[in-house]
C-alpha cells in the first residue's frame, strides 16, 4: 500500500515522482537514481502501461550488478585466452589426479593430444620411479596445511625420453576451504634453465 518511491533513497524519490507522473501522461523517461542505502547506482525508466490500458510501467536496472557481471564475463574470457595460449604447460586436475583440462604448451610437452590426456591420471604421465612420490605429495595437498608445491619432476614423452620439468601444483578449494582439485603449471627444466641464464 506504500507508494512505489518509497522502495528509493529520500534524494531518489522526487526526480522518480516526477517520472511515473510522466508516464502517466504518456511520457516515457529514464533517469538514474541511488537506492535506498545510498550506494547502488540503478537505472529507472518509467514508460506508459501502453495497449489502452490505465497507469505505467517503471523498470529498474542495477548498474553495479550489470557492470559486474560484465567484468565476471571479461575475467573469464582473458583466463581462457591465457590459459589456451600460456607458452606454460598448465592443466587442471580433479580432486583424485586425473586430469580436467590440460592446454597445448602441456600436451606439447608431454607429445600427446589434449584430449588423450584429459581424463586420464596426471601421475600415468610421470616417471615410474617418481609416482609414488608424486601421489603422497597429492594427497598431502588435498588436506594439509600447504596449498601448494613445487617440485622437479620427471615426465615421460610420449617417444619414451624423460622430460625434466619445474612443476608448481597449487589446491583449489570452493568457498569453505575444502579442496575440489589442483592446478598444475609445468615448465620444460631446460628451457627454464635458458630463460634464466644458466
Amino acid at each position: 500500500g506504500r507508494p512505489v518511491v518509497h522502495a528509493f533513497a529520500l534524494d531518489a524519490r522526487r526526480p522518480l515522482a516526477a517520472a511515473l507522473t510522466a508516464a502517466l501522461q504518456g511520457d516515457e523517461r529514464t533517469l538514474t537514481v541511488p537506492d535506498d542505502a545510498g550506494e547502488l547506482r540503478l537505472q529507472a525508466t518509467c514508460r506508459p502501461a501502453g495497449r489502452g490500458l490505465p497507469g505505467g510501467v517503471c523498470i529498474v536496472r542495477d548498474l553495479e550488478a550489470q557492470s559486474g557481471g560484465t567484468l565476471l564475463a571479461e575475467a573469464q574470457r582473458a583466463f581462457e585466452i591465457t590459459f589456451r595460449h600460456s607458452p606454460i604447460g598448465q592443466g587442471l586436475l580433479s580432486r583424485t589426479g586425473r586430469w580436467l583440462r590440460v592446454n597445448g604448451a602441456l600436451a606439447e610437452l608431454l607429445g600427446r593430444p589434449e584430449d588423450e590426456l584429459v581424463g586420464a591420471e596426471a601421475v600415468d604421465a610421470i616417471h615410474p620411479d617418481d609416482r609414488d612420490g608424486e601421489r603422497e605429495r597429492l594427497d598431502a595437498l588435498v588436506d594439509g596445511p600447504r596449498d601448494h608445491y613445487v617440485v622437479g619432476t620427471r615426465f615421460v614423452h610420449a617417444d619414451g625420453h624423460v622430460v625434466r620439468t619445474h612443476t608448481r601444483m597449487t589446491r583449489i578449494t570452493d568457498d569453505g576451504g575444502v579442496a575440489r582439485g589442483f592446478v598444475a603449471q609445468v615448465v620444460d627444466a631446460a628451457a627454464w634453465r635458458r630463460f634464466r641464464g644458466g
